[in-house]
């Protein structure tokens, strides 16, 4: 039992490490008129960060950065395990 829930705690930071990055890019591309705001995936994003209890600040790419960073620990000390 305790095996599964370890499990799907690193797999619950794994997936929040990738959106993370995902949404990190997204911006990035958008800074540089790369990539157009789509509403559809404002609100995708937005519905995420809400499911993962993350601010609104994390839109922009300083905070999504340092999301990402805290994101990190916790999923390599979890594959450790």
């Amino acid at each position: 039992m305790t095996e599964r829930i370890l499990s799907s705690s690193w797999l619950d930071a794994e997936l929040d490490q990738i959106w993370l990055a995902a949404e990190a890019e997204l911006r990035r591309l958008q800074s540089l008129q790369l990539r157009p705001a789509v509403a559809e995936v404002e609100a995708i994003l937005t519905e995420r960060r809400a499911a993962t209890r993350r601010s609104p600040s994390c839109a922009r790419v300083r905070s999504i950065s340092c999301a990402t960073g805290s994101a990190w620990c916790p999923a390599r000390s979890l594959r450790c395990s």
